[in-house]
This record gives C-alpha cells, sequence and structure tokens, in this order.
C-alpha cells in the first residue's frame, strides 16, 4: 500500500511514507498482532518516557507569539488530541487504496456525489436543476421527493457491511483489518462528571474518522439500483424523482418508493416519514396530485423544500432561496455590527466575507438570478456592508464610491465568474456533472471567425427559466471568451485571466 499522493508533497510525506512502508507489512488478522510488530521495528537508541505531567508544563511554558514550526501549526490552536495518530494515518492509507480501487472498477453509483473527489453539493443541484428546467421547458411535471435517514451513519450493520465489502471485492486482509477496526468497541455517557456504565457498539461507523464516510458511502451505494426514477444522494441526503406526464408515472414513482422500504429493511436501515417531503413541479395549468406513502405514512406536500441548503420551489423560481439568503446574511450582518466596534477595515472586511458574502455565494452557480429584483435583492447586503465598513452612512454618501474605494466587485459579476469557473472545471474533468442529462453541449463546435475551438452547442430553449439555468446560459458565456482563456493551463491561471477581463 502507499500513502496518498496528496500528502507527499506536504510537510510531514516523508513520514507518511515511513510509516506505509512500516505498515505494509502488518496487515494480519489482529489489530493487537500489528501493533505488536509495528513496536518490534521501531529502533530507539534510548528510553523515552512521556508523561501527562511533563507534557503539561511545556503547555504552559508555550510562547504562542513564536512562529510557526515545520508542522504548519501555530501554537495558538493547540488543543487536546484524542485520537491516535497512527491509526488515522493507517485509515488515510486505507482509504485512499480502497477509493482508488472503487474509481478503477467504477463500482461506486454516479448518483452518489459526497466524499468523493471532483463532486459537491453544487455538482448533485446543477445536475437536479438541469434535468427538472429541461422537464418544465418540455411543459411537463417533476415530481420531487426528499428522503431523511433516521440516524443513517449510526445504524449502519457491521456485519452486513463486512459483507457488502466481500461482495465489491474488497476482501482478504483490508476486509478483516475492517473488521478488527469496527469490533470491540464501547461508548459510555459523562454528565456532570458521572460515568455511566460501558455498552458495546454493535453498528454504526465511527464519527469522526478517516474511514467511516467510505464505509458508509459502500454500504448505500445500492440503494439506486432498479428503480425506474432518477435518485440523487449526498451521503445520506437522497432525492427521488421522476417526470409525470401521464398518472401511471405517479404510480411507478410510488413503485420506487416501496423499493426503498424493502431495501431500508433488507439492510437495517430506516427512512423518517415525517421528514420526507414532496413537492410537485410544473408551470402548467395542470397539476398531477398524489399521496406518495412511505410505510402506509403519507409524505407531506410542500409548496417548496430545502435540498442540500438551496430551496427548491413548485415552479423553479429562485425569489424564496434568495430571500431566504439575504435574510441570514442581514441578520449574520447585524451580529458583526454589534460585535465587532473598531474601525479596522481588513478586520471588518474579514468578517463580511467569513460570514455574510459566503452565505450569499453558497451554490450560486446553480441559482444565479437573472430578475432585476432578484439580482437588487442581493447586492443590497453588499451596499449595506460596505457603509458599515467605510462608516459612512449619510444618506448623500455615494455607496458606488465605497464599492470602488474596497474594490469590491458586484455579487452579480463573481457569479458569473463562478459559473465560468465550474464550467472550466466540468470541461477540464476537475468536477463531474454527469453528462447524460446534457447532449445538447457534449460536443464542441468546429472553429469559426468568431467561435474558438473549444466552443460548445448552445442548446435551444422557449422560456427564460431554462435560458437562464446553468448550462445554456454559461455556454453562451464561455464561447464568447476568447481562446487563450479558456485554454488557461490551470484553474487559478483561468480565474485569474476572467478577473482580469471583467
Amino acid at each position: 500500500m502507499e500513502c496518498p499522493r496528496k500528502d507527499r508533497n506536504k510537510h510531514g510525506g516523508g513520514v507518511l511514507v515511513a510509516v506505509s512502508d512500516l505498515l505494509e507489512a502488518t496487515m494480519e488478522t489482529s489489530l493487537d498482532r500489528s501493533c505488536e510488530i509495528v513496536w518490534a521495528k521501531v529502533k530507539l537508541k534510548e528510553n523515552i518516557t512521556i508523561s501527562s505531567a511533563g507534557v503539561e508544563k511545556l503547555l504552559r511554558n508555550l510562547d504562542p507569539r513564536k512562529a510557526i514550526g515545520p508542522d504548519q501549526i501555530s501554537p495558538r490552536v493547540v488543543r487536546e488530541v484524542a485520537v491516535c495518530i497512527p491509526c488515522k494515518l493507517l485509515e488515510h492509507i486505507i482509504v485512499s487504496e480502497v477509493m482508488a480501487y472503487c474509481e478503477q472498477h467504477q463500482i461506486l453509483c454516479p448518483q452518489q456525489h459526497g466524499f468523493r473527489k471532483g463532486r459537491s453539493c453544487e455538482t448533485q443541484l446543477l445536475g437536479l436543476v438541469d434535468e427538472v428546467s429541461t422537464t418544465l421547458e418540455n411543459g411537463h411535471q417533476e415530481d420531487l421527493l426528499v428522503l431523511d435517514f433516521s440516524k443513517a451513519f449510526d445504524k449502519v450493520s457491521y456485519s452486513l457491511l463486512v459483507h457488502k465489502l466481500r461482495s465489491y471485492g474488497i476482501d482478504c486482509k483490508v476486509n478483516v483489518w475492517v473488521q478488527e477496526f469496527l469490533s470491540n468497541r464501547k461508548q459510555a455517557v459523562i454528565v456532570n462528571g458521572a460515568r455511566s456504565e460501558y455498552v458495546p457498539v454493535e453498528s454504526g461507523v465511527p464519527q469522526g474518522s478517516v474511514l467511516g464516510p467510505s464505509m458508509f458511502l459502500l454500504f448505500i451505494n445500492d440503494l439506486p439500483s432498479g428503480l425506474s426514477s432518477s435518485t440523487r444522494m449526498f451521503a445520506d441526503d437522497t432525492a427521488c424523482h421522476k417526470v409525470i406526464k401521464v398518472e401511471r408515472d405517479q404510480v411507478h414513482l410510488q413503485e420506487d418508493l416501496d423499493k426503498l422500504a424493502d431495501w431500508e429493511q433488507r439492510w437495517k436501515m430506516s427512512f423518517h416519514p415525517q421528514k420526507c417531503l414532496t413537492v410537485h413541479i410544473t408551470r402548467g395549468t395542470r397539476k398531477w396530485e398524489w399521496d406518495y406513502q412511505l410505510h402506509g405514512h403519507k409524505l407531506q406536500k410542500e409548496p417548496q423544500v430545502k435540498y442540500l441548503g438551496v430551496t427548491l420551489t413548485k415552479d423553479l423560481k429562485w425569489g424564496p432561496h434568495i430571500e431566504n439568503i439575504s435574510n441570514r446574511a442581514n441578520r449574520s450582518l447585524g451580529f458583526i455590527r454589534r460585535n465587532i466596534r473598531i474601525n479596522s477595515k481588513a478586520i471588518k472586511e474579514a468578517a463580511y466575507n467569513a460570514l455574510v458574502r459566503s452565505t450569499l455565494e453558497y451554490a450560486s452557480t446553480v441559482w444565479d438570478p437573472y430578475t432585476a429584483k432578484d439580482i437588487h435583492a442581493v447586492e443590497k447586503v453588499q451596499r449595506r456592508a460596505a457603509r458599515w465598513v467605510c462608516c459612512r452612512y449619510r444618506q448623500s454618501s455615494s455607496v458606488g464610491d465605497m464599492l470602488q474605494d474596497l474594490q469590491w466587485e458586484s455579487l452579480q459579476t463573481r457569479r458569473k465568474r463562478a459559473r465560468l469557473a465550474t464550467f472550466y472545471k466540468g470541461h477540464h474533468g476537475f468536477a463531474t456533472v454527469d453528462s447524460q442529462y446534457l447532449p445538447s453541449v457534449s460536443r464542441p463546435k468546429r472553429q469559426t471567425r468568431r467561435l474558438h475551438p473549444l466552443s460548445y452547442d448552445i442548446p435551444f430553449c422557449r422560456t427564460a427559466y431554462r435560458q437562464f439555468s446553468f448550462f445554456p446560459r454559461t455556454v453562451a458565456e464561455w464561447n464568447s471568451l476568447p481562446s487563450e482563456m479558456v485554454a488557461a493551463p490551470s484553474l487559478a491561471s483561468f480565474r485569474d485571466r476572467v478577473t482580469h477581463l471583467h
């Protein structure tokens, strides 16, 4: 086994390589035996005694004003550590090998965007919204079911997980090591210094571990199998949706929901029916109504639902989402205004970027507005922040001048640049957006006088909400870029060139 390649060029990379070489031959049938072998291989020139009192003394006398060491960790952030470092390193090694094996053999389902390289909430939402907007463009209805697991990570059966690992070809020593890693775990509760009795832990991937998320992905990997509807997952956040043209389509979606109920019972997982929601998305005059049921419980119908932090409405309009994030951003701005009373522009600006602007820009490539009302609602928050940073509240003061002094671009410009950067990552394979939903932008055009060789066909759109969705809108902007810009050798270079262009 080898340590993750991304760690080789960082501080400590040599240590990871050494630990990898040291542990390569220790994948025995028992963790205890592995520890004995590792300890036997460690040759110390002299005995070393480490006491808690000695460590506490060093920490009390530590000068936090000194520069950071080779580990790049500031003394100001030193805190208690309750993990076994060799175990963490070994987890990194095993996870790297297991995930590389899964990607090589295409074991992980393409619908899963959680804890995977090149995938994120943003890529998940881009595919979902693109498919729904295409459905509305064609005059049909899309029924969306947002499903909620009950304590998903805590209910993973150890024996069933090992069975699934074996079925995926992850067998022999790695499988045995995972069994040992999960077995003989106990837990207790401490309240006001009083501790309960230890009880054995019989299910659940360890929270906070390196191995846990990957094991959960493999455990839930076969959930979409055999479904006729589209299923999307970000770890345990699951959405099931289907185009509704006739009533029979809703029957099929209900059948898929029944299959999901069978899956959870077979693998000892459980959905939370009271938290599962339904939304009928359409802009037509006729709506196909249906009461979807899970375990005999009717799923609650909502005019809008929040999925991965973005509000999706029954007509796929972004006004409610923009209102939600604007209110949250204004509350955050009010909080930092009340608590930061110094006049340092740098500190105020850093607080705004971290707590306010980040809220306004989360997944902005998905919901980037095109109506003047929605654009102004988002910009209004930044204009209020500019007055606070500059301490200029007079009505006669020009906010435009303040923004220019602060060198703050409009949020609309930043969203456009973010969309182009996301498209660049998708074009060059740095991000994964499922192209099966995008046949109209999957073939570059032949170069002409107006188009560079990396231009794409612009999808034909009859409606504004489809025209201003991510792919049709961004393809047109991508095609208008200079050829030397789209051929940038790196994402950082591309972003820099786009910034100077605007």
